[in-house]
């Protein structure tokens, strides 16, 4: 939608105002692995503009112009926010980190879910006790894949103790689903 006002031959007035609204269905970020990491995004836009032109005398003309937008992104990212469905899954056995399931990259999960010291890169050293871990456990325990009330009673009790794996690990599986 635009305007132009001319009150006289020698002031004109220009206005504009686009709005468009691209919803995204079935994104993903990368290589997917499953439905579980497909989310549907809106991405809505607007453009106003006001110009304005005009001679004011024999050697003097003005021009102005005054723009805004606005531009936002929403629902880009796992629509799941707890730390089973929300905890990205990457398969680097197919190379590189671009097989993904369960979640989108920015799913957001990690920071309110896990302490700040739980999240550490794979490049880190001295991780390799936890990879082996992972790897020999994860072939013979069930898998969890879906959110329930598994959460200890006493779990806050036991947050920045020292020791815990020593203390508390057991090779015995749990229920799984």
């Amino acid at each position: 939608m635009n305007a132009t006002y001319s009150p006289t031959a020698n002031h004109r007035f220009y206005g504009a105002y686009t709005n468009l609204q691209l919803d995204q269905l079935n994104g993903s970020q990368q290589n997917i692995m499953d439905l579980g990491s497909l989310y549907n995004a809106s991405n809505p836009q607007d453009l106003l503009t006001f110009n304005y032109n005009g001679v004011l005398s024999d050697k003097l003309y003005v021009e102005g112009r005054v723009t805004g937008r606005h531009w936002t992104s929403s629902g880009a990212g796992s629509p799941f926010s707890d730390l089973v469905n929300g905890t990205l899954l990457v398969d680097r056995s197919k190379g590189g980190t671009t097989f993904r399931y369960w979640t989108s990259t920015f799913c957001g999960v990690c920071e309110p879910e896990c302490p700040a010291e739980a999240i550490l890169p794979d490049t880190e050293g001295g991780l390799e006790k936890w990879l082996e871990l992972n790897t020999t456990f994860s072939a013979q325990w069930p898998n969890v894949t879906r959110k329930n009330d598994q959460t200890p009673a006493d779990a806050d009790e036991h947050k920045g103790e020292e020791g815990k794996y020593d203390k508390y690990f057991s090779a015995d599986p749990g229920k799984g689903d």
